[in-house]
């Protein structure tokens, strides 16, 4: 029996539609994270140059986390109004004009455009999980890992790339952070194109399908399980930042070069990818328990060993970044898949607002307290020592809740049609 024409369309359609799919929310996931992380590496150097102590650059750090947090509760509200799509390329316009604002080599320049671009990114961060759940719920959680990617790769090409703008093409700092909006504007553009095909193809992705079914705010904070997994989602990101934030300052600490160490934070991030991939698929095999305590006991001392970048051995701190990255990233990967696999899907974006918002201002206190307490004892050995234990709190909660998040997964996967 011979498939019909248009059969043979379609399935040969399929494909390139789920590739295009990845590819469009990898760029605008990367968008999330590019800006953000390229300060990181010349914290130091824009400390000394505007005036600012190790506590007021920790803010420049801890900012960001804040406005994530404080945006993110607005995700259920913006999402009823506009659905997905608009609210994406809103939140890009955003966060162009923010990074932009940056170019201005002034303290209120550089806190003022980390505040409108963080606005933008914060509505990101929640939003997009939402748009994954709302449009692909049969692969929400592959697409929530390509999603972690993405989010690494803008990490890592932010760590890597400042310091080279500045002593390879000697551009000043402000023009190092700020050059990068160009970039957002051409994702905004191939967002924008892509939503004009789909009009003309009356595509179902136009639909603002979330404004029918947004289960409200208020009633998330009512249940510990959701309440779990936005604890998840704050301690892991508190750990990440806090590597971003201070990571190039422990490293040139131990004797690495500044240009080194914004190496080593973009092959800490690199590392995360195939962490973010894999991290889900933790959670849904059989020994899971076993598997993350093995995962532990080599995360641990992967960090301890990373933040002290090998204790002088370099060729030990590289092997240890490598291992933390790839654990980093099956960390948040987790936590995407807690939020992107609960079965009620008129909860998801209650539950993304939730745990992208309290996550992120638990997290926001991080940055910050780490630099006060380095700069109270004179050392930095405190303030690893506390980033190290952080992820056997995260692997409690794992264990208090992703057994019946497993039971439920499997049954919402089976109610489904095949997306």
């Amino acid at each position: 029996m011979q498939a019909t024409p248009a059969a043979v369309g379609a399935a040969r359609s399929v494909v390139p539609f789920y590739l295009r799919a990845i590819v469009i929310l990898v760029a605008v996931s990367m968008m999330l994270r590019l800006t953000v992380n390229n300060v990181a590496p010349i914290i130091g150097v824009i400390a000394d140059d505007l005036g600012l102590s190790k506590t007021e650059a920790g803010l420049v750090g801890s900012l960001p986390l804040i406005v994530f947090g404080v945006f993110a509760f607005a995700t259920p509200t913006l999402l009823r109004r506009w659905g997905s799509p608009k609210t994406i390329a809103i939140l890009l316009v955003i966060v162009a004009v923010g990074t932009a604002v940056r170019f201005v080599p002034t303290t209120a320049a550089l806190m003022g455009g980390t505040i409108l671009l963080s606005i933008g990114v914060g509505m990101g961060n929640a939003v997009v999980p939402v748009a994954i759940r709302t449009f692909y719920p049969r692969r929400a959680t592959a697409y929530m890992g390509w999603f972690s990617v993405g989010l690494n790769l803008g990490a890592a090409l932010g760590a890597a790339s400042t310091v080279p703008l500045m002593q390879k093409m000697g551009l000043s700092w402000n023009v190092a952070i700020s050059v990068w909006f160009v970039v957002i504007l051409l994702v905004l553009a191939w967002w924008l194109l892509g939503w004009g095909l789909a009009k003309r193809r009356n595509s179902p992705m136009l639909d603002p399908q979330e404004s029918d079914s947004v289960a409200g705010l208020g009633a998330m904070f009512r249940e510990r399980r959701l309440l779990a997994i936005a604890a998840h989602m704050g301690i892991q990101s508190a750990m990440f930042f806090a590597i971003m934030t201070w990571g190039p300052t422990w490293f040139q600490a131990a004797g690495v070069s500044p240009i080194q160490s914004g190496v080593v934070l973009s092959v800490f991030s690199l590392a995360c990818i195939p962490g973010a991939l894999l991290g889900p698929k933790l959670l849904e095999l059989t020994h899971w328990r076993r598997i993350l305590i093995g995962y532990a006991i080599i995360y641990l001392p992967a960090v301890a060993v990373m933040g002290s970048f090998g204790f002088g051995n370099s060729m030990l701190g590289w092997a240890a970044t490598l291992v933390a990255g790839v654990c980093q990233g099956a960390h948040l990967a987790m936590s995407l898949a807690l939020i992107a696999g609960y079965p009620d899907a008129t909860k998801v974006a209650g539950l993304s607002a939730l745990a992208n918002g309290v996550g992120f201002l638990l997290a926001s206190i991080w940055p910050v307290g780490l630099g006060a307490l380095a700069q109270s004892t004179g050392s930095w050995s405190i303030p690893i020592i506390s980033v190290v234990f952080m992820p056997l709190v995260t692997l409690a909660i794992t264990f208090a809740i992703n057994q019946q998040f497993q039971s439920e997964r499997e049954g919402l996967a089976r109610s489904l049609p095949h997306l």
